[in-house]
């Protein structure tokens, strides 16, 4: 038998790559699109995601932790030379969803 864990993990959470991130990423931070897509950073075992400002006028950049074992992760806007507009969120929590995945 299959526990719900198992389930939701397999069920409600999707693969976690560059463009299904930057879609949750987008969606946590009320962006209007998701931008070129996330990268990497295997020093750090952080990702970085740049996406559109809620404005559209600019960009905004955060740096992801993503949870073990787990499509879901916290991130922090990261200071930019072209400074978005302050009402973007300082800080986002969110998960990859298979549905969210289903529509890329």
């Amino acid at each position: 038998m299959i526990g719900a864990a198992s389930v939701a993990r397999w069920v409600l959470h999707g693969p976690v790559n560059s463009d299904s991130l930057a879609e949750a990423v987008a969606i946590e931070a009320g962006s209007l699109s998701s931008g070129s897509g996330c990268t990497f950073v295997k020093k750090s075992q952080t990702w970085v995601c740049e996406i559109p400002s809620r404005e559209g006028s600019g960009s905004v950049t955060y740096e992801l932790t993503m949870k073990d074992d787990s499509s879901c992760f916290d991130g922090v806007k990261v200071a930019s030379e072209s400074e978005p507009p302050e009402d973007e969120p300082k800080t986002i929590s969110g998960c990859v969803h298979l549905w969210q995945w289903s529509l890329l």
